[in-house]
């Protein structure tokens, strides 16, 4: 099962259509029309969706055991995904780079993770020299992970990633994507 941010596929405005837009299935980009399976599940009141994929491999999936239950408060949130800005076309295809990012947890509404993601007020760790961070777009719907957890090698997923603003990152947390997964 992929979930992702309903805008991901639908775009800001709602006018795109999901099935034309492509993901990395079986090594390479396919559209979604594409797939053995191609009904998308979405949230009516969140900004989430599930989509079946039997291509992909049950080696490079989480197991459902990586999806915290419960509202998760770590000290650091980590988020994981693609930019927008590093999908650029090379002469032998695409070449995107991963991304990732942990800043310290913050409050919110509920239902939501929230983490401080602040463009310019970030140090490097060995440096401490302050550094920019990117526009988060092309994040929305990755996997946003329970820092302190994933610190110590075991992978939480405590939300999937909506939105940055005001120097804040959030997304809808993961009661909501298991809530989705047993309506499916």
């Amino acid at each position: 099962v992929l979930f992702t941010a309903k805008h991901s596929l639908y775009g800001e405005n709602f006018d795109e259509d999901p099935i034309e837009k492509s993901i990395f299935a079986n090594d390479h980009l396919t559209q979604i029309r594409d797939l053995k399976s191609h009904e998308l599940i979405e949230d009516p009141e969140n900004d989430l969706l599930a989509l079946y994929v039997d291509e992909f491999g049950l080696d490079r999936c989480l197991p459902q055991s990586s999806l915290c239950p419960a509202e998760a408060t770590p000290q650091m949130v980590t988020i994981y995904g693609y930019l927008a800005r590093d999908f650029k076309r090379q002469e032998q295809g695409l070449n995107p780079q991963p991304f990732a990012f942990t800043d310290s947890r913050r409050d919110h509404r509920p239902g939501y993770v929230a983490l401080r993601y602040t463009k310019s007020q970030n140090r490097e760790d060995r440096s401490k020299k302050k550094v920019m961070s990117p526009r988060p777009k092309g994040l929305s719907g990755c996997p946003m992970l329970d820092g302190d957890k994933l610190a110590k090698a075991k992978v939480c997923v405590i939300g999937a990633f909506t939105v940055q603003e005001n120097g804040i990152g959030f997304g809808e947390s993961s009661p909501k994507l298991l809530s989705l997964l047993t309506w499916m």
